[in-house]
């Protein structure tokens, strides 16, 4: 499903494959974006087609990223912060009013190949968080398909995610190159 393909890889990427994992609680405040996020980057989505993403600071620790085809296709984008915890920079992003007005979370980082590589939290590995009581939440379904709200708050969201037992949690969804012609 391509729910939000904006957001940072928007989040133009959730190209989420008809999962999401939302949640309740603001998730960061927002910090300043690592070096060499902003800029001009470019890449290859799932099925060969060529996606631009182009990530500018619009407003104090708030960044937007906007995604487009090769083409003269639509543009999509979002307004979205960036968050620093253990190991991993996160970016999140307020949902549409369709999808509960919830936040959605990436995980991303900036490589040594100075690639972009962009991760999706796996829907399973939360819905057994949820389950085994280590976060708090329940499943939904919309017509984009099948999610998991997630109500924990953020110090317990990020105290999971941080735990390198967890770290099957993530799912790389999006490896961006800088544009070398901007």
């Amino acid at each position: 499903m391509a729910l939000l393909r904006t957001g940072l890889a928007c989040i133009a990427l959730l190209l989420l494959g008809g999962c999401l994992a939302t949640f309740d609680a603001p998730l960061t405040g927002g910090e300043k974006a690592p070096p060499g996020l902003l800029g001009h980057w470019v890449a290859r989505d799932a099925w060969g087609e060529h996606v631009n993403l182009e990530i500018r600071k619009v407003g104090e620790r708030q960044y937007r990223a906007v995604s487009s085809g090769a083409g003269q296709g639509p543009r999509e984008e979002a307004v979205f912060r960036v968050s620093h915890h253990g190991e991993r920079w996160y970016a999140t992003t307020v949902l549409p009013a369709a999808f509960g007005g919830r936040r959605a979370l990436v995980g991303f980082e900036l490589n040594e190949q100075g690639e972009l590589v962009v991760y999706n939290l796996s829907v399973d590995e939360i819905k057994q968080a949820i389950a085994g009581g280590e976060l708090a939440g329940q499943p939904f379904s919309n017509e984009q398909g099948d999610g998991v709200a997630v109500s924990s708050s953020a110090q317990q969201v990020f105290a999971w995610l941080d735990d390198p037992a967890h770290s099957d949690a993530f799912n790389e969804i999006a490896r961006y190159r800088r544009d070398s012609r901007n």
